[in-house]
């Protein structure tokens, strides 16, 4: 295979996924205040999107987060992809981020028990310049991104949480915001 021709057609897939046009996340600045309420802000930054892949995409994208994270994802299971960044709208940022931080550990164990009840397994991803990087203590399953997760998948840079999902079948969810467990195990449970 191709490792131009995946990262292509990844690419070409994140485009179909987005949910705003690029002018709506272009003045982004890293350094501008952080909305942690839920107000309308935040709302326009939250979404999801639905689709089905078909097998030879599956494949390539399967294979290219393989590449990515170094790792063998069995054939038989899904992809549980939870990605951090530093988006302007983020709610676990409330109390001078001490809620982020708390919420990291039980985030990981809930992402660990849908995992193992919907045959998924689960992955953490930070972008480079996700909130506390440099304290969060990366365990097994905890990954800086390269810059390949938030170039290609997750192409949204408004909210600071974001999860995908991708079923063996091909079905995917990709969404913006919190709760997003609640969304994540619903779809897994669903054919």
């Amino acid at each position: 295979m191709n490792l131009n021709k995946t990262y292509y057609i990844i690419f070409l897939i994140s485009l179909s996924w987005s949910c705003k046009s690029p002018e709506s996340i272009s003045n982004y600045k890293p350094s501008s205040n952080i909305n942690t309420e839920f107000n309308t802000a935040y709302f326009q930054s939250s979404g999801s999107v639905y689709g089905t892949l078909d097998k030879a995409v599956y494949d390539q994208i399967k294979t290219a987060i393989e590449l990515e994270l170094s790792t063998t994802i069995p054939e038989s299971k899904s992809i549980l992809i939870n990605f951090r960044q530093d988006g302007r709208n983020c709610f676990s940022m409330k109390n001078n981020g001490k809620s982020y931080l708390n919420n990291l550990k039980g985030n990981s164990k809930t992402s660990s028990r849908i995992s193992s009840q919907n045959n998924a397994v689960d992955f953490f991803i930070f972008s480079k310049k996700s909130y506390f990087n440099d304290v969060i203590k990366m365990e097994e399953n905890f990954f800086i991104d390269s810059g390949f997760f938030y170039q290609n998948i997750f192409t949204e840079h408004e909210n600071c949480s974001a999860f995908l999902v991708i079923k063996p079948n091909g079905k995917f969810m990709k969404y913006y915001g919190v709760d997003y467990f609640t969304k994540a195990k619903n779809f897994l449970e669903l054919d």
